[in-house]
């Protein structure tokens, strides 16, 4: 074999050390939902302890929304025994409270934004349909249901003028039971978060799956080409490049793999941290500097330099980052990418906006743009 080619035998090598640890990590991530599934029975049961120490209360979510919180939930301890209210308030779902004549008494904001109750009505027909018949027999029902956030809570923009974004579903599960005097209680879980990630994770674990065969396939025909003794200087340039774009695609999957990873574990806000979205923006524009350059892509941003955010800074640099990387890639040579952060109109959110020239997304495609690797 001629001399030179010991440093493409290395990078071979790199590259199934690389593949050795995406199979570990997709294997993690497939164990991941049993952990999580005892993790969330112990919190459930911490809850309950906790509710029945401290007695009963509201959160003040659910007490201080006044735009979204029914009206009568004043007048609602007349209707609802003491004991009742006691268990509601144990509870850390969202829950509704229907009288006699299927109006809502009570219900959580949650409730409105997942497209449960309006206009101090419930607005699912089969959530009504399981309040009459529990209230007629008696006992519980339970059962799954599909909903959408109504428009006026999703659109979440910087400014007014711009188009909204998409409203996505919600997966939530319900409980409805009857308390005596027609009075009916309706618990919601949600689990949305849980069903899109798994959804997100499936995908993903397919993809790299599809990835690693077909890195592995690459770095086999490599290593048997490098046994040949008549390769030639040039041959083994050719490979050490092909060797060097897979170690590179691995490289990159050992990272998404990582972040799905640490995906999974929830962030807590206590503990978060609080940081600066220039200082994301800026690290940003330096990650992807080189790559724009290739690309003939010239990256700028605009922030203000005191909005500041609460959380894992890391994960929203990976996310920011992801977003202009793709936005780089779909842009024309010569062409600009725009990064900005501002206030939502109410004040609540920050608004990360990434603006391309490229193509676009077709309207009718819009409405899929949270579908992992949909093209």
């Amino acid at each position: 074999m001629p001399q030179g080619s010991s440093a493409v035998v290395i990078v071979v090598f790199v590259a199934f050390g690389v593949l050795a640890l995406c199979v570990v990590l997709s294997l993690c991530v497939l164990m991941s939902d049993w952990f999580s599934t005892v993790c969330r029975l112990f919190k459930r049961a911490f809850n309950y302890i906790r509710g029945a120490k401290y007695g009963a209360r509201y959160d003040a979510k659910y007490d201080e929304s006044d735009d979204i919180s029914d009206d009568s939930s004043d007048n609602a301890s007349d209707d609802i025994s003491y004991d009742a209210s006691q268990v509601l308030a144990m509870l850390d779902m969202p829950t509704v409270v229907i009288d006699a004549n299927n109006d809502v008494i009570r219900a959580s904001s949650e409730a409105y934004l997942l497209g449960v109750v309006s206009d101090d009505s419930l607005c699912q027909p089969r959530v009504l349909q399981a309040v009459n018949s529990v209230r007629a027999s008696g006992g519980f029902e339970r059962f799954s249901l599909i909903t959408s956030t109504p428009e006026r809570y999703v659109s979440i923009t910087a400014n007014p003028q711009e188009s909204t974004t998409v409203s996505r579903p919600n997966w939530l599960t319900f409980t409805a039971g009857s308390i005596g005097g027609g009075i009916v209680v309706v618990i919601i879980e949600d689990t949305s978060a849980a069903h899109r990630f798994a959804q997100t994770r499936d995908d993903f674990i397919s993809n790299v799956s599809e990835q690693l065969m077909r890195s592995t396939r690459n770095l086999t025909q490599l290593t048997k080409v490098l046994q040949n003794e008549q390769v030639s200087a040039q041959k083994i340039k050719d490979i050490a490049q092909i060797a060097g774009k897979s170690s590179k695609k691995l490289e990159h999957m050992l990272e998404d793999l990582l972040w799905l990873v640490r995906a999974q574990n929830p962030i807590d806000l206590d503990s978060a941290q609080v940081f600066s979205l220039n200082d994301v923006l800026s690290y940003v524009q330096n990650q992807v500097a080189a790559f724009a350059k290739d690309c003939c892509v010239h990256v700028v941003s605009k922030v203000d330099s005191r909005l500041c955010v609460r959380g894992e800074i890391s994960q929203i640099q990976a996310a920011v980052r992801k977003l202009v990387e793709n936005a780089i890639t779909y842009s024309p040579k010569n062409s600009t990418v725009s990064l900005s952060a501002s206030l939502s109109t109410d004040g609540q959110y920050a608004v990360i906006r990434v603006v391309d020239r490229g193509v676009g997304i077709d309207l009718q495609d819009q409405s899929r743009i949270f579908e992992r690797f949909y093209r």
